[in-house]
């Protein structure tokens, strides 16, 4: 059998590191945890579509929830991103094959353990109840005894260490692996983005490793890092989250981005417009993107100083997103656009992410964010930006790879 042809028995299925074997893996487990995730969604709506429903019981509706963010976030989302990187970026730089084929399908299988643990443990029973952003002292040991959140936390690290592994993968084949005579500047735009994602997961993802650590060593062996009453500190928690979660919903929106970026252009029958301030505002995007994690907390007594700088970085990071509007835009408007079904999940994008981006601006005016924080408000932000920035800019995108003809 040639090097790089794949196995197609059921034993190479487990023992291939061909990239298109590996993203199809990826592709096809992410999926389901996705089909999983919808129906956790529906359970809450069931739950809150009549008042005092008796749908759910108190601690089972919390484990949905919990669930619920738990699979989309880490499940789902980050994954995705990674088959569509092992998928489509040899092909754009013209080499057979990621840079370290054995890391991706280790990153893939580690991904399964960690999934598969923590969909089996609530499957058991053993779900974690304290939401999918697991803030102490509700998730210490004694407020969610049992071993739910502990298995929910050696899960998500086992997702996390997936993702790097990716990412590490993802920098060095672009970096290393062009064709000859391919620069930088002359890259797909989507492999710009993949890159910039790459480096993004290299730097948000250690903290909340780090973080998940911790907080299973407190409840472990009771050291006390997050407890007050033992002289830690529950806000060291929601800065390691927040300082890996906020960057991580630009890590899921930047790839969606990079597919616009490559689609539109077709459905609009010309090149786009502004490829190098696309690029550069990606580029912004991503490091502006570090300095906002605290908007998530403006209601836990953050300094006034602090309160204003977040403030302003979080309506700062409007400007590279709206650059990107622009020149899909006018990308549309110079071009003669064909309204097949990519187009359309697009122009479902504009309309749902605007909505939630002018939301996001409006959360970040801190007396506002006082008022509606923890609210369906800030729900409703959450889910235009990544349903409308994320999932339908993917459904166009597959459906512009695999049109079913």
């Amino acid at each position: 059998m040639p090097i790089w042809s794949s196995d197609q028995r059921f034993r190479g299925w487990l023992t291939t590191s061909n990239n298109n074997d590996i993203g199809t893996l990826f592709l096809i487990v992410a999926t389901s945890f996705f089909l999983i995730g919808g129906i956790l969604a529906m359970l809450i709506r069931a739950q809150l579509a009549t008042p005092g429903s008796a749908f759910l019981a108190p601690e089972v509706y919390n484990q949905v929830f919990t669930m619920h963010g738990t699979v989309m976030m880490f499940l789902f989302a980050i994954p995705f991103f990674e088959a569509m990187a092992v998928l489509l970026l040899p092909g754009m730089l013209g080499t057979r094959d990621m840079a370290f084929p054995r890391l991706g399908a280790y990153g893939l299988w580690v991904y399964m353990f960690g999934g598969s643990a923590v969909i089996i443990a609530m499957l058991m029973g053993l779900a974690p109840d304290g939401g999918w952003f697991m803030y102490p002292p509700l998730s210490s040991a004694a407020f969610s005894p049992g071993i739910g959140p502990d298995v929910w936390l050696l899960g998500i690290t086992s997702i996390e260490v997936s993702a790097i592994s990716a990412a590490i993968e993802v920098i060095v084949t672009v970096l290393r692996y062009r064709a000859a005579g391919m620069s930088l500047a002359r890259m797909p735009i989507f492999a710009w983005f993949i890159l910039i994602v790459a480096v993004m997961i290299l730097t948000a993802f250690p903290p909340m490793i780090l973080g998940s650590l911790l907080l299973e060593v407190e409840r472990a062996f009771d050291w006390p890092f997050f407890q007050v009453e033992n002289g830690g500190d529950p806000l060291l928690w929601q800065h390691l989250f927040w300082l890996f979660g906020h960057p991580e919903v630009y890590i899921i929106f930047l790839p969606a981005a990079g597919m616009i970026a490559t689609v539109l252009p077709v459905m609009a029958q010309t090149n786009l417009l502004g490829y190098g301030w696309v690029v550069a505002a990606a580029v912004s995007l991503a490091v502006l993107s570090f300095g906002l994690w605290v908007h998530h907390m403006f209601t836990t007594g953050i300094p006034h100083m602090g309160l204003a700088f977040f403030s302003a970085a979080s309506t700062l990071v409007a400007v590279p997103t709206a650059v990107m509007i622009f020149s899909w835009i006018g990308t549309l408007w110079k071009g003669q656009v064909r309204l097949e079904l990519p187009m359309l999940w697009l122009l479902g994008f504009f309309a749902t992410f605007v909505i939630g981006g002018l939301t996001g601006v409006m959360l970040a005016v801190v007396p506002f964010n006082w008022q509606v924080h923890d609210t369906h408000f800030v729900v409703a932000h959450l889910h235009y930006v990544l349903i409308g920035g994320y999932v339908f800019p993917m459904i166009a995108a597959v459906s512009h790879g695999d049109p079913g003809e």
